[in-house]
């Protein structure tokens, strides 16, 4: 079976100004207005905070183009009463089909809730080697391991930015999947090792930012069983 290999090497992130994609779909970046608060341990620690990574605005896409070619839209609807973003994705019909929700916790932790159960993309403190582990679901108690393997710069849409790489799965040695979170954007490559063994790459080729930016829910925690690293 094939497994994600790791790559790249830590450099520190410097803050990046707004850009335009130079891409084919012409979708344009609009201002970033006011990203996220930072939870206390970002500010006292002087690291960006998890939630700049991944702004949550309503109407908020990203365009993937697939390893074979194909084309994926993963867009963010309108926050229900929890602060919790509905994520479609677009089927071949253009329909929006509902795959996941999406919000930013109380403690600053990115987390994404699914039909299969809980994924925290992102936590503080948002450093190289840092680990978290969390419980997927109540039902089967089953547990999810995740570490930051750089924190670094990348060219988006001709601008340099600081990003972050999350890995995921049972130790470092299989890693199962493996997301950049580009600061200001959001997800910018995804890769997903699918059940036959073969590896799914999604690099970012268009986004828009969408509207307003949401602030953590005053009331909402951290994922049952989830701990910093």
């Amino acid at each position: 079976m094939r497994t994600l290999s790791p790559a790249g090497t830590d450099r520190t992130p410097r803050p990046a100004t707004s850009f335009r994609l130079p891409l084919a779909a012409a979708l344009v970046w609009a201002a970033l207005g006011a990203c996220a608060s930072p939870s206390r341990s970002s500010r006292e620690a002087g690291l960006v905070p998890a939630g700049d990574y991944f702004p949550l605005r309503a109407g908020a896409a990203w365009r993937f183009e697939k390893s074979e070619g194909h084309s994926r839209l993963l867009e963010l609807g309108t926050p229900n009463d929890e602060g919790q973003f509905p994520l479609f994705v677009l089927n071949e019909s253009d329909q929006r089909v509902p795959m996941a929700r999406l919000s930013i916790e109380g403690d600053g932790a990115v987390v994404l809730r699914s039909p299969q159960g809980v994924q925290v993309l992102l936590r503080e403190p948002v450093r190289a080697g840092a680990t978290w582990e969390w419980e997927v679901s109540p039902d089967t108690h089953a547990r999810q391991r995740a570490w930051i393997e750089a924190v670094e710069e990348r060219d988006v849409g001709g601008e340099m930015r600081a990003c972050v790489r999350v890995a995921f799965g049972p130790s470092r040695a299989r890693v199962q999947e493996r997301y950049v979170f580009a600061r200001g954007v959001g997800w910018i490559a995804i890769e997903r090792q699918l059940a036959d063994g073969t590896v799914e790459a999604l690099t970012l080729r268009a986004f828009t930012p969408g509207g307003s930016v949401t602030s953590p829910a005053p009331a909402a925690e951290a994922p049952a069983g989830a701990t910093g690293g």
